[in-house]
């Protein structure tokens, strides 16, 4: 069974094993199942959406939720891993990894007729390879670049 509760939220505990997120306050709307003022304890978990609200929201507070909820400004780790016309640009954060974009380039073999694109589909791969960290990489928050291929 699925209720919706309206929490003034009193106290905040992160438990680090589930990993979730209790807010602990009082119900401050009444509904079928819980009493107006009664405590009750709600669990945030990633994934699942729930509703925030405050009754003035200024510049500091609408910040630090914006940088919150956007992992591309805790990242200060970026990796590219590669193999020979297949990339991922990853942002590494301490407590995720976020592919940002996976690149895919049909590289022929070295031997028969089909080698003479061989050096284009290469540059065409570095070039693709170079576009996605230039995108997605902020090297005024990354610190480091790892690039790692056999």
């Amino acid at each position: 069974m699925r209720i919706t509760l309206t929490i003034k939220v009193e106290a905040i505990d992160f438990d680090a094993q589930t990993p979730a997120l209790r807010l602990k306050g009082k119900n401050i709307v009444e509904n079928d199942f819980v009493k107006m003022g009664q405590y009750h304890t709600l669990e945030l978990e990633t994934q699942r959406p729930f509703s925030l609200a405050k009754s003035e929201w200024d510049s500091i507070a609408s910040d630090l939720v914006e940088q919150a909820c956007d992992v591309t400004r805790k990242a200060d780790l970026a990796v590219v891993v590669m193999q020979e016309g297949l990339a991922f640009v990853c942002l590494i954060t301490s407590s995720m990894t976020l592919t940002r974009q996976k690149i895919e380039v049909s590289i022929p073999r070295k031997q028969g007729a089909a080698s003479m694109g061989r050096e284009k589909a290469l540059a065409k791969f570095y070039d693709q390879v170079m576009r996605a960290i230039m995108q997605h990489v902020d090297f005024s928050i990354v610190k480091c670049l790892i690039i790692a291929s056999p």
